[in-house]
């Protein structure tokens, strides 16, 4: 077997990928928040806790967005 060199050089999400998570994230969000409607004590406020840092990451990912602008 022949040994090769590889590096990796990244990848940059497209808009429309970052848009798309953005929408995912906002979806489970809205998920967890109905379930913390419903449920009750320990569980409804661990909903709320997790579908708050979600809104806080697709926030960062739409503020990300807007320092890059679209040409």
């Amino acid at each position: 077997m022949t040994e090769h060199e590889v590096t990796f050089l990244g990848r940059e999400r497209t808009r429309a990928e970052h848009l798309a998570n953005v929408q995912a994230t906002i979806i489970g969000a809205h998920k967890l928040i109905e379930r913390a409607r419903v449920g009750e004590g320990s569980e409804s406020d661990s909903s709320v806790s997790c579908a708050a840092f979600w809104l806080k990451l697709a926030a960062d990912e739409l503020e990300a967005l807007l320092k890059h602008p679209k040409d």
